[in-house]
């Protein structure tokens, strides 16, 4: 499973640059796992290589999948907060029969922001600016307001249709303010749709580890595939006060699958703190930071 072509490449180029550096922790090589591959095929890439060398094999898929849709998740939502940013929320309430944002990876390290509504009875969008994701900047000379709608492409549409499906279901609300991220995904040719439905926060709120979601949908937007909550709960810490302090770090502990998630790998980047997760099917305690996942303890005794 991959992110589609455009979106991919943007995830590696553009998170594994200054944003991830952003997130805190210094490039080592960690000592091999038990139960990783003997070989790694000569063709590999830097975080392929990493991962087959320090991962057990049955967690290479699952832990590549998070470390790319958690950077694609943190590249959208920054870039949806730039554009914003340049914009001004004052402006954008003016949005009338507004219903939220999508993104469109323009090739060229640009991604198109725009934000979309209902203009006499049919979705359109209403505003679009491109930023520069490389340099983390909206670009000003880009701000297009459409006081008729601008009709939306195929993709465009079928991202707002699965958004608004995601947002209309029952789900576990953890905070007042949710950001919505959506991308197109490729599974063995089988194209689909990911929205991620994110717990907002402030720098006056509770650090959010619980309530963010994942829905997948047929790539027309309008069939749901399934759905995936990562936390049965609310789980928040204190709010954060002031810069990060050396040694500082978040844990939680993870009951929904084996592995960590993009949304563990996400939450890291967001907060630039290493986050500690104990899976609790296999005692595996793992670490998100930002040259990725890795290893604290097996769960058998052997510890990094």
């Amino acid at each position: 499973m991959s992110p589609a072509r455009g979106q991919r490449r943007a995830a590696f180029a553009l998170a594994l640059g200054g944003a991830l550096a952003a997130a805190g922790g210094e490039a080592r090589t960690p000592a091999p796992a038990s139960g990783t591959a003997a070989g790694v095929p000569a063709d590999a890439t830097p975080e392929q290589t990493r991962i087959m060398r320090t991962i057990p094999v049955e967690f290479h898929e699952s832990i590549a999948l998070a470390e790319t849709f958690g950077r694609l998740m943190f590249a959208h939502d920054r870039a949806a907060w730039l554009a914003t940013e340049l914009v001004g929320a004052r402006k954008l309430r003016k949005l009338k029969g507004g219903e939220g944002w999508l993104i469109t990876d323009l090739e060229e390290a640009q991604f198109r922001v725009t934000w979309f509504g209902q203009v006499d009875g049919e979705r359109r969008a209403l505003l679009d600016i491109d930023v520069d994701v490389p340099a983390w900047k909206a670009l000003p000379d880009t701000e297009r307001w459409h006081k008729t709608g601008r009709p939306l492409t195929d993709e465009e549409l079928a991202l707002a249709r699965a958004q608004r499906d995601a947002v209309g279901r029952e789900w576990l609300r953890c905070s007042n303010g949710y950001n919505t991220v959506s991308f197109p995904v490729t599974d063995d040719e089988h194209r689909m749709i990911h929205v991620y439905l994110l717990a907002g926060d402030t720098d006056d709120t509770p650090v959010h580890l619980g309530g963010d979601h994942r829905f997948r949908y047929e790539a027309d937007g309008a069939t749901l595939i399934d759905a995936f909550s990562n936390t049965n709960s609310c789980i928040n810490h204190p709010p954060r006060k002031g810069k990060k302090k050396d040694g500082e770090a978040l844990m939680v502990t993870h009951l929904k699958s084996p592995a960590p998630t993009e949304f563990h790998f996400f939450r890291m980047l967001n907060y630039r703190l290493p986050i500690y997760v104990m899976t609790v099917d296999n005692r595996m305690i793992w670490i998100a930071e930002s040259t990725g996942f890795r290893i604290v303890d097996d769960g058998k005794g052997k510890t990094d």
